[in-house]
């Protein structure tokens, strides 16, 4: 079994989100920051991950969201699929339907994310990975916070390049995050994605070497 080193152990249950009896380490950073390559070398190690996006990507499949999608903006959805490169455009570009959106999706999203937790085994922790962290104010309820990093200059390039996003839409999802360099100065450890992935895959070796022991 993976076990979380002790000292990493901050948090009694009833300060931990959701009053997690597992103390929780969340995994963070901007859009195009490069946490994704960083949770699945992650994985690879045998780790266990909930994703924040996945349980959204979940909630977005539900009748609930689907019906309030086709009432507020029913040109993202046909078939009952959503077009969610279209959906971007309108959530970052249309603040009353990004508003909503979020209002039901945040209302739903703790019951999601209290499933996911129960899920968790073969590890007495919870590895979170957790886009918003710092933007709504989670990071005091987790145990320690890991930042992804990358300079602002590189996350809107590849925002670009990764998404075929104008440049006037990337800086308007970047304007919806707190800044990375923020986000490095709060966190409790930073991998830094600031070379090649030879040396990214280095920084995690080096996180994983330094929080987690088999035993």
């Amino acid at each position: 079994m993976l076990k979380l080193r002790k000292k990493y152990i901050t948090l009694s249950k009833q300060q931990r989100l959701l009053q997690s009896s597992l103390p929780i380490i969340a995994v963070t950073g901007g859009i195009a920051s490069g946490k994704s390559t960083v949770t699945k070398k992650l994985q690879e190690y045998g780790l266990q991950i909930t994703c924040a996006d996945s349980i959204i990507k979940d909630i977005y499949k539900t009748p609930e969201i689907i019906a309030l999608l086709h009432n507020i903006c029913p040109i993202v959805v046909t078939d009952q699929q959503i077009n969610f490169t279209l959906l971007r455009k309108v959530f970052f570009q249309n603040e009353p339907i990004k508003k909503n959106i979020e209002e039901r999706l945040f209302k739903l999203y703790p019951i999601y994310l209290e499933k996911s937790f129960k899920q968790v085994d073969n590890q007495n922790f919870i590895l979170y990975d957790v886009p918003l962290l710092f933007e709504k104010e989670l990071h005091t309820q987790v145990d320690s916070s890991i930042c992804v990093y990358t300079s602002s200059d590189v996350q809107l390039q590849r925002v670009q390049q990764r998404d075929g996003s104008s440049i006037e839409l990337a800086l308007k999802i970047l304007e919806n995050q707190l800044p990375i360099d923020s986000k490095k100065e709060l966190a409790d450890y930073v991998l830094y994605n600031i070379e090649d992935l030879p040396s990214l895959y280095q920084e995690i070796q080096s996180f994983f070497n330094k929080y987690f022991i088999n035993g």
